[in-house]
């Protein structure tokens, strides 16, 4: 006979409650375990990527600044090999900022960058345009910056008389000639200017307007191209030119002078700082230093730091042409020889003797106290092409403020 089996009420099947909670304990787990994987998984493929992305626009930067550094260090030049083309930068010509060329920044298995696009700027010779391109070293990620270059004028301001004296002039016992063909000033001074029977000035407000900055061919009746001591002759832009030319003798009232100048009666540093546009120790930096006068003869072109280191040096020969002028400054005193000739700007920290004469074309700014040129007769012909050193070297090249892009045109 078949017994019935009784079974327990399902409130004491403990075993079963186990069996549940473990599964979902488990299954809870798992989730918990994909879930964590998969955000570790996009945590690295995140920091992977930002990682590239660092490389690529790291990549992108070294190439920028390898070509701004090739540029600046080239820039009255962009065209050395001859052929017609700006010259992409194929080895950095400096020292501390060099960019490692290794692993992914190798040109030839793996490049980090290139360049693409170098070209001056429209409508500009002077401001050049850098596109450059950087990879990661897997090539899966690449960024583009750009940026616009360019020189900065070593000069800050322009003279625009042909003499300028920070303290005062005195002429009373020496010789002196300031011409000025493009406008009716000679002399700016931070002081009073006192004039002898040996001094002159001579002006003429409107020949500039028939030799423009080109010299090229004038209006009928003026020579083509004069040389500086034709500007104001009467066979050249005088009476067959039909102008006007003002003659001023010292010891009468000068309008071409300009005396007591508030803004020349400063410091010498900030003086300096005025025209050049830094420090002596910044400027002196950017410029060829020379420590002998002897050297200048025949230099041209170039920004040239005379340093005397308190003596007094005696010029001679040429310096500068007016197609090539120089900027000059001279730290101490100056003593031009009678054959001396000058093209550019002449900057003297101390004073100048002009004694033994010579000719100087373009401008001459004078920080000393007192200024007296002495007797040898010397003659100053302010030039606009040259009055500023024209494109001689020494500015300081560099990135155009606001230009700088992550992105190409």
């Amino acid at each position: 006979m078949k017994q019935e089996q009784k079974f327990r009420s399902i409130r004491r099947q403990d075993g079963v409650a186990v069996l549940v909670i473990a599964l979902i304990m488990l299954l809870l787990m798992t989730m918990l375990a994909f879930v964590s994987s998969n955000s570790v998984r996009q945590d690295i493929s995140i920091s992977n990527n930002d990682y590239r992305i660092r490389q690529a626009f790291q990549a992108a930067e070294a190439g920028l600044a390898y070509a701004e550094a090739h540029y600046v260090a080239n820039i009255s030049d962009y065209d050395i090999d001859g052929d017609g083309t700006i010259d992409f930068p194929t080895e950095y010509p400096g020292t501390s900022a060099t960019p490692v060329i290794q692993s992914y920044y190798n040109t030839t298995d793996n490049p980090g960058f290139q360049y693409d696009s170098i070209r001056f700027a429209t409508g500009s010779d002077d401001i050049l345009y850098i596109e450059s391109r950087g990879w990661s070293d897997d090539r899966t990620t690449e960024r583009t910056v750009s940026n616009f270059i360019t020189l900065a004028p070593l000069v800050n301001t322009s003279p625009g008389a042909p003499l300028t004296v920070r303290g005062a002039v005195d002429v009373m016992s020496g010789n002196l000639t300031v011409e000025n063909a493009f406008g009716n000033l000679t002399i700016r001074s931070g002081s009073s200017v006192d004039t002898g029977s040996s001094f002159e000035t001579r002006t003429c407000s409107d020949c500039g307007s028939r030799y423009p900055d080109t010299y090229g061919t004038p209006s009928e009746g003026g020579p083509s191209n004069p040389a500086p001591g034709m500007w104001l002759d009467d066979t050249g832009a005088g009476n067959e030119a039909d102008v006007t030319i003002y003659e001023y003798e010292g010891g009468t009232a000068d309008p071409t002078i300009i005396q007591n100048d508030p803004y020349l009666d400063i410091d010498a540093d900030e003086f300096f700082k005025a025209y050049m546009g830094g420090t002596m120790e910044e400027v002196k930096g950017i410029m060829t230093v020379y420590t002998s006068a002897d050297d200048l003869d025949g230099v041209t072109g170039e920004a040239i730091w005379l340093d005397t280191e308190g003596s007094e040096y005696k010029l001679q020969g040429t310096v500068g042409t007016r197609d090539d002028p120089v900027i000059l400054v001279v730290e101490g005193d100056l003593q031009p020889n009678a054959n001396f000739e000058f093209f550019g700007m002449l900057l003297v920290i101390g004073d100048v003797d002009f004694s033994g004469g010579g000719e100087l074309y373009g401008s001459m700014v004078v920080s000393s106290e007192v200024w007296r040129p002495g007797t040898g007769g010397p003659t100053i012909y302010y030039d606009p092409l040259t009055a500023s050193g024209g494109g001689a070297g020494g500015g300081s090249g560099g990135s155009i403020g606001g230009t700088w892009r992550d992105w190409g045109n």
